[in-house]
């Protein structure tokens, strides 16, 4: 029933769209959010914000979306998956979602952490069109930073160009 009625949700979502929130600038240290949420200190433009710690408290599950080079679009095969993920952890109402953006080693640390905080945002919205609520999404933009694998040959690129998805408890 939970599934129909998600479906339904969604189907309902993709004829109507949907608003996204006010986007705020991402910062390497810190994690924001795209609202207030209660408990959380308020950053100077409103967003809550958290210290960008170790995040312990995940399930152990997580999924891996990769993306093209210079590309912050999910591709089609991704989407499929992402909705199988978000149907499997949906029924945990205090759980976030950490989505953490990745690229690999070309072009400078500026444009790569933005095009990791991009591609963390396609990933959101695409989530948020799925119907997981903006307060459960909580982004994180790492660049280059975060290799799983070496930069020197294309399929190592390739693993390096990613988002993350840990489902996490709520702080």
């Amino acid at each position: 029933m939970l599934k129909k009625t998600l479906l339904l949700s969604l189907a309902s979502l993709s004829l109507t769209g949907c608003l996204n929130p006010k986007q705020v600038k991402y910062e390497t240290n810190e994690i924001y959010f795209s609202h207030a949420l209660p408990g959380l200190s308020l950053a100077d433009n409103g967003s809550s914000v958290i210290k960008n710690e170790p995040m312990s408290a995940t399930t152990g599950s997580e999924l891996l979306i990769y993306f093209d080079n210079d590309s912050a679009s999910i591709r089609p095969s991704d989407t499929e998956r992402l909705l199988s993920y978000v149907l499997a952890h949906m029924n945990r109402d205090k759980a976030l979602f950490l989505i953490t953006g990745h690229t690999d080693s070309n072009h400078s640390d500026k444009y790569n952490l933005e095009l990791s905080h991009q591609r963390a945002l396609a990933t959101q919205n695409e989530m948020s069109k799925m119907g997981v609520s903006y307060a459960r999404l909580v982004l994180r933009s790492l660049g280059e930073t975060a290799p799983v694998a070496s930069n020197v040959n294309e399929q190592g690129r390739q693993d390096n160009r990613r988002v993350s998805i840990a489902v996490i408890d709520s702080p």
